[in-house]
């Protein structure tokens, strides 16, 4: 990335940045919302409470968004985390380049269908739009807001994310653009190394409650 930083420094910069701040925990036995376990948990959730933080990362977004070259009218940001990334992204694109881009939210219907509601249907219909997200470990949420949007005739012509934490990541040929990708190992349950050693499981960050109660959706 010209603009402000190449690959390596942004990452090495993100990474930094997220220790700092204690959104990378380590050390402890995580199950994933993609059902696999980590030592390592991006605690995504304690992004949003820090203005500064997003303020720097959304500023990053604009930038890499603008060097892509993709033209796009609206920013949908799937709920909840995706929502202060829209509205921030969308207020950095007015003050930076002088551009008005419309804002929907992508919201959990019935399911796991993702729906668009408050006429927001009628925004994005026959428009480009850019989807933005926190973080991707298999793509499986934005993938299935990329059908929801779809099925109200809008065009997801890029994803742009903070994070991506996972090797394969499904957006429907959508291209997607992380500001930083680092992966941590993740195994599945039945090969988890953390079990076989009987590390305790991490209830309070992740899906471990929901998996010790053998609730694994």
């Amino acid at each position: 990335m010209s603009t402000l930083f190449d690959e390596t420094q942004l990452k090495a910069f993100l990474l930094k940045t997220f220790a700092d701040y204690g959104i990378i925990v380590t050390d402890s036995h995580f199950v994933y919302a993609s059902g696999k376990h980590g030592d390592t948990y991006v605690n995504k959730d304690a992004i949003y409470v820090h203005p500064q933080l997003i303020n720097q990362v959304t500023t990053l977004m604009a930038f890499i968004v603008r060097d892509l070259g993709i033209p796009f009218t609206v920013i949908a940001g799937p709920a909840l985390g995706g929502i202060p990334l829209a509205q921030l992204l969308a207020q950095k694109w007015l003050m930076l380049f002088g551009e008005i881009k419309k804002i929907v939210v992508v919201e959990k219907g019935d399911g796991e269908q993702y729906v668009l509601k408050r006429g927001y249907d009628q925004i994005v219909a026959n428009q480009k739009v850019l989807l933005v997200e926190d973080i991707l470990t298999t793509g499986k949420s934005v993938g299935l807001c990329i059908e929801a949007l779809r099925r109200y005739q809008a065009m997801v012509v890029q994803v742009i994310n903070i994070w991506q934490r996972g090797e394969d990541i499904v957006t429907h040929g959508v291209p997607f653009k992380p500001l930083m990708k680092h992966i941590f190992p993740m195994y599945d349950a039945a090969e988890c190394p953390l079990c076989r050693e009987k590390i305790p499981i991490n209830t309070v960050l992740g899906k471990g409650a929901q998996f010790l109660k053998g609730d694994n959706k």
